[in-house]
């Protein structure tokens, strides 16, 4: 998988996770302000950087939860 292809899986897999969270749920991103669902996926959709922020975070909350560092089961320690 190239790149390009990867950050197309990222941005795929953001928005499915953004898109299950309540419609009138409201989402802090930093200093860039708040937005609900929709505003954050369209975010998403017009690769703003409030978007690729967005994408960021998912994927890096996915890392995090695979290497267990969520719940206290990473085993590098």
């Amino acid at each position: 998988m190239n790149i390009e292809e990867q950050q197309t899986e990222y941005k795929r897999l953001a928005e499915a996770r953004l898109s299950i969270i309540p419609e009138d749920a409201v989402l802090s991103v930093g200093s860039c302000g708040e937005f609900t669902r929709d505003q954050i996926l369209k975010e998403i959709e017009e690769d703003s950087e409030v978007g690729k922020k967005m994408i960021e975070i998912q994927i890096k909350y996915l890392q995090m939860l695979k290497e267990g560092i969520l719940y206290g089961n990473n085993t590098d320690n």
